[in-house]
């Protein structure tokens, strides 16, 4: 039997990470490189996630 997982942890870590990159940025704590990067992470975990909002 296949299992399915009720919370989508990929899309929720990519969520928590896309998130959090925009709130580096508005708090400009990490250098900019270090947030460009968590934002990208972020958002090709929410892109390739198989949970989708729409």
């Amino acid at each position: 039997m296949k299992s399915k997982s009720i919370i989508p942890i990929q899309f929720l870590i990519g969520l928590i990470f896309a998130l959090g990159a925009g709130l580096l940025m508005y708090l400009d704590i990490l250098p900019i490189f270090a947030r460009i990067g968590i934002g990208i992470l972020g958002l090709v975990l929410l892109a390739t996630s198989k949970y989708k909002i729409l």
